[in-house]
């Protein structure tokens, strides 16, 4: 079962643009990735550009000459549905919301770059200690906070 979610950033507007994410956006996966390999606001841009992302991975795209798809991926390379699938660009392209709340309530984890760092939202409660994160609201990714979903077996 996949565990989806979005990438984005703010817009001048107030509005955040987005990527859908469909595998493992948990932050003991997808944010503990973003952290350690794609901590920019380039990175940011660089997943907006590609469009819905199926699967995060170590490296964004692979090197010249290596032999990537869908169907057949290099190990530790992203996999986007546009670029590694050929799927249509409309149904793959990034989508607006009106605001951060928005972005939270239609997945289950959503990861946001603004004010030079990455922050995460999620809908689900904590199980172990209620307190832990708050829902519907972005918090600070950091390890602790990777820690934290970990102990819960995100």
């Amino acid at each position: 079962m996949a565990t989806r979610g979005y990438i984005g950033k703010p817009n001048a507007d107030g509005t955040i643009t987005a990527i859908y994410t469909h595998w493992d956006s948990y932050p003991t996966n997808n944010g503990r990735l973003i952290l350690e390999h794609y901590n920019s606001e380039a990175a940011c841009d660089e997943f907006i550009k590609n469009g819905s992302l199926s699967s995060m991975h170590e490296r964004m795209a692979p090197k010249p000459g290596e032999a990537h798809s869908f169907d057949n991926p290099v190990e530790d390379v992203n996999v986007f549905y546009h670029r590694d699938r050929g799927e249509d660009w409309d149904f793959c392209k990034p989508v607006t919301f009106k605001s951060e709340a928005e972005m939270i309530e239609c997945e289950e984890f959503a990861y946001l770059w603004k004010d030079g760092k990455w922050w995460v939202g999620t809908n689900h409660e904590s199980e172990k200690n209620p307190k832990a994160w708050p829902t519907g609201k972005f918090i600070p990714l950091t390890a602790e906070v990777i820690a934290l979903f970990k102990a819960e077996n995100w």
